[in-house]
């Protein structure tokens, strides 16, 4: 029998009108952030772990029968499983890559270098590219829309595997029947847990979702040889609902969508923190620059309730590990409070131990605004109030941080992000070509974007 919600994705992912200029624009804005942030991160310890364990292929063949792919920023050919996981690391390991927040969040760009290899291994244009990294955004983003995996203890990078089908699935022609068995088989293997996110984080919050996209595609090999997945696979009493998702939030066939491309709807980060502390850090940025000189002696932040529950958890009053400090919002709001700024730089123990970090964490309140936390997440608000040495009381307020799709960065914008980030690894500006991932030849092979 037939999976229906696997039937329904197939049918729209295949069926899913050209992507058009806006999206097709929005989606290489996505590109050259995935590309940028692999540069810069090359030669971090997890990513060059993660470049290690793809498999050279000498004779230019790669995984799947196509040709062997890039490993952004590494000379030579390497399997397409073992790319992808170290492009997708790379891209995701400095916590700048884009976002989503409804039902549930996500980083729909954590999609992106999975597809890329594909693209490459198969001689895809760009066009078709950014048409499949379109229609991977907008079954990922539907999904956060329509479950919720969290209270299920199901990690959100789960969503990424099933984005990743419809993109793949798409940019290799698959037929729906065939299309549809691999969502049967991406629906019942290698359920993601929440646990990644959990108390202090460690190096698996980056490779998570990069082992998710390649599962998305060994789903999809798998089907394109011939293999059928399980009956059911959504919706049966054993199937990925009934295991991952809040049953109040189950359907029996997959939500009609209006015409809206979903990347439109996603959101670019400004600082190399977790989303939700992207609107803190601006904010507790703009305070320092008020301060005249005095020293911030306390910190009260009010925001909405899941910020508080996902970036201030009594673990982020302690960071023991980059992956917690870039996910701790009173971390975040101390240092930028403190320097005016919030960089890769500081998610290292030297800054968190400091003695002027140490004395002002303690003092930093997070309480959640339950306004706030009714408008979320059409609104993702904070408002920060900053007691100083001097006695004077600053205070200062944002409903949307910089880089939100309702307050989205111009081309200019970023173009400089970008620019910076690369500055800061050296050679990392040497293997992008900002403008020409930016405004690219649509009808030009995907690969030389990157090659």
């Amino acid at each position: 029998m037939t999976d229906p919600v696997a039937r329904d994705l197939a049918a729209f992912a295949l069926g899913r009108e050209a992507a058009g200029a806006d999206a097709l624009h929005e989606a290489a804005r996505r590109l050259l952030d995935v590309v940028c942030l692999a540069a810069a991160s090359g030669q971090d310890r997890p990513v060059r772990i993660a470049k290690s364990l793809a498999e050279p292929r000498a004779d230019g063949r790669g995984g799947g029968g196509g040709g062997g792919v890039t490993v952004w920023g590494e000379p030579g050919r390497w399997d397409l499983a073992g790319a992808v996981l170290a492009n997708c690391v790379a891209a995701r390991y400095r916590d700048m890559n884009d976002s989503y927040f409804s039902r549930e969040s996500l980083h729909p760009s954590d999609m992106v270098p999975a597809l890329c290899g594909v693209a490459e291994q198969t001689g895809a244009t760009v066009r078709q590219l950014l048409d499949a990294v379109c229609v991977a955004y907008d079954v990922a983003v539907d999904m956060a829309d329509t479950w919720r995996t969290s209270a299920r203890g199901a990690d959100h990078v789960n969503l990424i595997r099933f984005g990743t089908v419809a993109g793949a699935g798409r940019l290799l022609g698959l037929d729906e029947q065939a299309l549809t068995q691999a969502f049967a088989i991406a629906a019942t293997t290698q359920i993601a847990t929440r646990q990644t996110r959990r108390g202090n984080l460690t190096m698996w919050k980056g490779y998570a979702a990069g082992d998710h996209a390649v599962g998305g595609l060994r789903a999809v090999r798998m089907a394109a040889a011939g293999v059928e997945g399980p009956t059911l696979s959504f919706v049966g009493d054993m199937g990925f609902q009934a295991v991952a998702v809040d049953p109040a939030t189950h359907v029996e066939r997959w939500p009609a969508r209006d015409g809206r491309r979903r990347v439109l709807d996603t959101h670019l980060k400004v600082y190399p923190v977790g989303y939700l502390s992207q609107a803190p850090a601006e904010v507790a940025v703009e305070l320092h620059g008020r301060l005249a000189g005095a020293t911030p002696v306390s910190a009260r932040v009010s925001t909405y309730r899941r910020a508080q529950e996902i970036m201030a958890d009594p673990e982020k009053w302690h960071p023991s590990s980059q992956e917690t400090a870039d996910h701790s919002l009173p971390y975040i709001v101390a240092v930028c409070l403190l320097d005016g700024r919030v960089g890769t730089d500081s998610m290292h123990e030297a800054r968190w131990s400091a003695p002027d970090v140490a004395e002002l964490l303690p003092r930093v309140e997070v309480v959640v605004d339950e306004p706030m936390t009714a408008a979320y997440p059409q609104e993702m608000a904070v408002r920060i109030e900053v007691l100083t040495s001097s006695g004077e009381r600053l205070e200062a307020a944002v409903p949307w941080p910089r880089g939100h799709a309702r307050r989205p960065l111009t081309d200019d914008q970023l173009t400089s992000r970008s620019l910076e980030l690369l500055a800061s690894a050296p050679g990392a500006a040497r293997v992008v070509d900002v403008e020409r991932l930016l405004h690219p030849d649509l009808d030009r092979p995907a690969a030389h974007l990157w090659n």
